[in-house]
């Protein structure tokens, strides 16, 4: 059985309002200190929708909207170690890259088959994908660069390619 935790929207949507006062612009956010610190500030944007814990497996899928004007290999590295640094457990880690809402399911939709028990073929896809794998070692990036091509480039970070 699948627990599902927390989702990080509520967290994005407060870091765009502003917090004490900080407000966003349509360059992003404006640094802004808090107690002498500096605020973290991100060189791309992206929303983690989704994230689910299998207990049972000890896996964890996680689904990501990434702006899509920041989709390029050095984002997705950049993407793979926030997450990893985020959720360090379980081991086993499977996250979603989309870059359009266009590309996420809607809870109504995550509700029917995935797409590898029904029967429908899919139209091909104009947005950039990813898929970040963390398994048994291995740390791999698969994604489509040139959309609507569906051919994958695979970068392996750490190990090997469980799945060649």
């Amino acid at each position: 059985m699948k627990t599902q935790t927390s989702l990080l929207i509520l967290s994005s949507v407060i870091g765009l309002v502003g917090i004490g006062g900080s407000v966003a612009d349509s360059s992003g956010l404006r640094n802004q200190k808090i107690a002498g610190e500096d605020r973290p500030q991100s060189k791309f944007r992206y929303v983690i929708l989704y994230d689910s814990v299998d207990p049972n497996l000890s896996q964890r899928y996680v689904e990501v909207l990434l702006d899509e004007s920041a989709f390029r290999e050095e984002t997705l590295k950049e993407l793979f170690a926030l997450v990893s640094k985020r959720y360090r457990r379980p081991e086993w880690m499977f996250v979603r890259v989309a870059t359009s809402l266009r590309q996420v399911a809607t809870p109504e939709e995550r509700d029917w088959p995935n797409i590898s028990e029904s029967r429908v073929v899919p139209e091909p896809d104009p947005h950039p994908s990813a898929i970040l794998l963390r398994q048994d070692g291995n740390e791999l990036i698969r994604y489509t660069p040139s959309p609507p091509d569906a051919k994958q480039r695979t970068v392996i970070l750490r190990g090997k390619d469980p799945n060649p």
